[in-house]
């Protein structure tokens, strides 16, 4: 079940949490081993968690949903990051600095139980994709990351079986935990059977069923 947006806005606008928009800031939220001074809501689009590999490569361990949360050092009185974060575009999320948190769950006992539900629930889901992709070829953790990139960044149009998503092919390949060439490679491969159409920073999916039988006759083999 999805997270309700709708909660999860009342307790961090009761915190006094700054609400950030990726068009206007630095995609970049925090990088690991920053101070851990504060914890963020999504509100619209997506936020990519990931470690920083040799070479600038990013290995993403989870993408943060809407009505999710993502800087669980900060909730649990680490001092540093662990991870780094950044914003995907478009997206908005908000910024709740932990003195905020700690005065909130003073006066709102909900306060600590949302939060610690939010995070339990968010493990289980990461634990579960780790164990997927340990299962799955390239090719399958590709079209898998498209595929869930599709659920947040529809078809400006509203039509539910096309998406187009804006990401740079390296972003891509740290989404399937591959190389930024073999992944273009992949995509190549897929635009000609006309699976999807590559731009610059962007790639559109025509057809979103195509992708899923091709994901689900991948993983029949």
């Amino acid at each position: 079940m999805k997270p309700s947006v709708h909660a999860g806005l009342q307790f961090v606008q009761a915190m006094d949490g700054e609400r950030l928009a990726s068009w206007k800031y630095p995609s970049a939220l925090y990088q690991a081993g920053d101070a851990a001074d504060s914890f963020y809501f999504v509100e619209s689009g997506a936020a990519r968690l990931f470690q920083q590999r040799r070479g600038n490569l990013e290995y993403v361990l989870t993408l943060v949903h809407p009505g999710e949360v993502l800087g669980d050092e900060a909730v649990f009185g680490r001092r540093k990051r662990e991870t780094s974060a950044a914003l995907m575009d478009p997206s908005l999320v908000w910024r709740i600095k932990r003195s905020n948190l700690l005065k909130a769950k003073t006066e709102d006992p909900n306060v600590a139980l949302w939060l610690a539900e939010r995070f339990a629930t968010q493990r289980r889901s990461l634990l579960a994709r780790m164990s997927q992709h340990s299962q799955m070829g390239v090719e399958q953790r590709l079209v898998s990351a498209l595929l869930e990139l599709a659920t947040v960044f529809p078809a400006p149009a509203g039509d539910a079986m096309q998406a187009h998503i804006g990401i740079s092919q390296i972003q891509v390949a740290g989404l399937a935990g591959s190389t930024r060439e073999t992944v273009s490679t992949q995509l190549n491969r897929l635009e000609k059977l006309d699976l999807v159409r590559l731009g610059k920073n962007r790639v559109s999916i025509p057809d979103l069923n195509l992708l899923r039988e091709l994901l689900s006759s991948n993983g029949d083999d």
